[in-house]
């Protein structure tokens, strides 16, 4: 295979041996950070809370958070790291049951 044809693709350093450095810029660390931490807090804020409106509405936005961080890093990591091993799959699979676990708990509190 011509190595100009195989750079087009993300895994091309698996098939040409020639790995490719592509750092996480500083900004997307610290907006994964950032968020991590509000959506710690929304969840603390929901547990520790006395009135029912405001635990409702940090429950419900914390847990959308954890569903979209955990998205969000579904579709980062594989591609930030292109050699998909088996501690990958195993947590791509726990993500994806916690997101329709989640899904399926926000469905009633939503609604009602």
């Amino acid at each position: 295979m011509p190595r100009a044809a195989s750079c087009s693709e993300p895994s091309s350093g698996l098939w040409t041996g020639i790995r490719v450095h592509r750092p996480v810029p500083v900004e997307a660390r610290i907006m994964v950070g950032v968020t991590l931490i509000t959506v710690t807090g929304l969840l603390a804020a929901a547990a520790l809370g006395s009135q029912y409106r405001s635990v409702s509405r940090a429950g419900t936005a914390g847990c959308i958070g954890v569903a979209a961080l955990d998205s969000t890093m579904l579709i980062a990591v594989p591609l930030a790291v292109p050699a998909v091993a088996w501690p990958l799959m195993l947590a791509a699979t726990a993500s994806a049951i916690r997101i329709a676990i989640t899904a399926r708990s926000l469905r009633p509190v939503l609604t009602g």
